[in-house]
């Protein structure tokens, strides 16, 4: 995929603050803040963030010839870090 399009950046089903208020949870990437201040991330808009790293990191090591690892029932942190020391192996090579 080339590009990521969530649903909605925002949409409340009730009070923004609690996702037991309706039957359907919120869409919530950030929540506001009071002041003007940076709005308040959610678990969700990380997903998003460490998904676009996971393929920006196994586009660059099949760029570079290398072999995607298998995630499957494994900490993605750790997949995270083979592909980049794949990376680092490949690029100064």
């Amino acid at each position: 995929f080339d590009v990521v399009m969530p649903y909605a950046h925002n949409h409340s089903f009730g009070k923004l603050y609690d996702d037991l208020d309706h039957p359907y949870k919120d869409h919530m990437l950030t929540l506001p803040v009071a002041g003007g201040e940076h709005p308040i991330e959610t678990v969700q808009i990380e997903a998003i963030r460490e998904a676009k790293t996971d393929v920006q990191l196994a586009a660059t090591l099949e760029a570079l010839g290398g072999e995607v690892p298998n995630e499957e029932g494994r900490d993605l942190d750790e997949v995270r870090a083979e592909m980049i020391e794949r990376i680092l192996t490949l690029s100064t090579r």
